[in-house]
């Protein structure tokens, strides 16, 4: 995805979260975009899920704080890993 991608996904997807959150569901936002989406929502990317993988953070470590309580999971790297 490219960056220009990211930019206009990204409200639809923090849109949907939103949503579904407020329907009760529990949600788990996962950022692929090398932090666009956290940047959008003002937030500073330290981690993300490769340092899980590797063993070098915490997965709550690495989980940042979203609107309405909704945890947003920088992974662009570590789900490429997984893959």
């Amino acid at each position: 995805m490219s960056g220009a991608d990211a930019d206009r996904f990204a409200p639809l997807a923090l849109e949907l979260a939103l949503a579904s959150g407020r329907e009760g569901l529990r949600v788990l936002l996962v950022d692929l975009t090398r932090g666009a989406l956290a940047r959008q929502l003002g937030c500073t990317v330290r981690y993300e899920l490769m340092h899980v993988i590797d063993s070098h953070r915490r997965l709550d470590e690495v989980l940042i704080a979203g609107p309405q309580d909704i945890p947003l999971l920088p992974a662009a790297r570590g789900v490429r890993a997984l893959a």
